[in-house]
């Protein structure tokens, strides 16, 4: 499948991960294969990885051990925590390739901060991201760079109602958009937006064709403040320990979850912290059939139709 990091780098872009990410191999603390490989990973070229804020290993257990500092100490102070690396190492991979004459893509995954209060999480990372954005300034290119931060998700209590899962305080997570004098600042919206929407929307922003296989909307329009919205509806998947399906409009929100009876369904307007599940409530029986019934439609709408299934270069010919 198309990745946005494969094709940049096909068409000669410098494609960086760095931080952390779920990864299929040896053991964290096997250093002499992270001493040997940097990729290429999922169209990345060139990745440099952390096994998270708990744990010393891959390539940021090197980077400890390069300044003499064991990678089982318990507490390090912050300028040796993952997130300080991650910034490093990401400074580090955009200027080589701006250095090269290369355009970039870096993806800077960055772990929890080293901080048990909030504020000072907040702080500790806006720190690290502000590194990585003053070197832009630095090296001339902020103006011509497309900054996406967001996150994977908000945290994981929830009201009883909600089962724990896919309440709002779960999938509402951060995104802030940043390039200077093509998308306004200080502009906030309450559009809905996906992660699958962040690839085409990078693509789109550099006037390079969307792949059909890609199922998320280029929200480049809404960014720039052209349009209000692209979609009326987001969908939350989860395959872990539970099972289950969110289909999620502006107004109502309705869970599914496979081989159960039991499901959720919340008005947002009338209960917005979530505390009344409404899905077996007979006042909202017509509600309740109305968003299965787009629920399933934006299931099927998912999937390509028959003149996207082809490659995009055979499409082309």
């Amino acid at each position: 499948m198309p990745t946005v990091s494969g094709l940049l780098k096909d068409l000669g872009y410098a494609s960086s991960l760095i931080g952390t990410a779920q990864f299929a191999a040896p053991a964290v603390s096997d250093l002499d294969f992270w001493r040997r490989w940097t990729g290429p990973y999922y169209g990345f070229e060139h990745v440099e990885l952390s096994p998270g804020p708990a744990d010393a290993g891959q390539h940021y257990a090197l980077w400890l051990e390069e300044r003499g500092v064991s990678n089982r100490l318990p507490h390090l102070p912050a300028e040796l925590h993952p997130s300080a690396w991650t910034a490093e190492r990401t400074i580090a991979a955009i200027e080589a390739a701006v250095l090269s004459g290369r355009p970039f893509f870096c993806w800077a995954s960055f772990p929890d901060p080293p901080y048990a209060d909030q504020d000072q999480a907040i702080t500790g990372l806006d720190k690290q991201i502000g590194r990585i954005l003053d070197r832009l300034d630095v090296l001339g290119v902020a103006r011509d760079t497309l900054v996406v931060f967001t996150s994977d998700h908000g945290h994981r209590a929830g009201p009883p109602e909600s089962g724990g899962v896919h309440h709002e305080d779960l999938v509402r997570v951060p995104l802030v958009v940043r390039c200077p004098g093509r998308v306004p600042a200080g502009v906030s919206t309450a559009a809905l937006h996906a992660h699958v929407d962040l690839a085409p929307s990078v693509l789109n922003a550099l006037g390079i064709p969307v792949p059909g296989q890609m199922q998320g909307r280029s929200q480049l329009a809404v960014w720039r403040g052209e349009r209000d919205r692209v979609r009326d509806h987001v969908i939350v998947e989860q395959r872990d320990a539970a099972h289950l399906r969110t289909y999620v409009e502006d107004g109502y929100k309705i869970t599914i979850y496979r081989g159960r009876d039991r499901g959720a369904l919340f008005d947002l307007a009338e209960d917005p912290l979530e505390q009344h599940n409404r899905f077996d409530n007979p006042a909202y029986a017509d509600v309740k059939s109305a968003l299965l019934h787009r629920f399933l439609d934006a299931e099927l709408s998912r999937e390509p139709t028959r003149d996207q299934e082809s490659p995009p270069e055979a499409r082309a010919q």
